[in-house]
């Protein structure tokens, strides 16, 4: 559902239009939100292991995938 949303805003972003401006915001947020995600992702469990399965599985894939997602969005939109 956030993949669709972020390809939704970076659409609207590109395009321009009426809603261009607007969109370019949102579309930075949902980059910000993606790498603030990934970040937090390795340093909150750190703080607070729990030595539960969604530990690794947060440190080997989602982490990872938010930070990709966050840095290819803000690319797009600077690029």
């Amino acid at each position: 559902m956030a993949l669709l949303l972020a390809a939704a805003a970076l659409h609207f972003a590109a395009a321009g239009g009426a809603f261009g401006g607007l969109a370019r915001v949102a579309a930075f947020g949902v980059a910000g939100v993606f790498l603030l995600r990934g970040a937090l992702g390795y340093v909150l469990p750190a703080l607070t292991h729990t030595g539960k399965a969604f530990d690794r599985l947060n440190r080997l894939i989602y982490s990872p995938l938010c930070l990709v997602l966050g840095g290819l969005a803000l690319a797009l939109l600077l690029g």
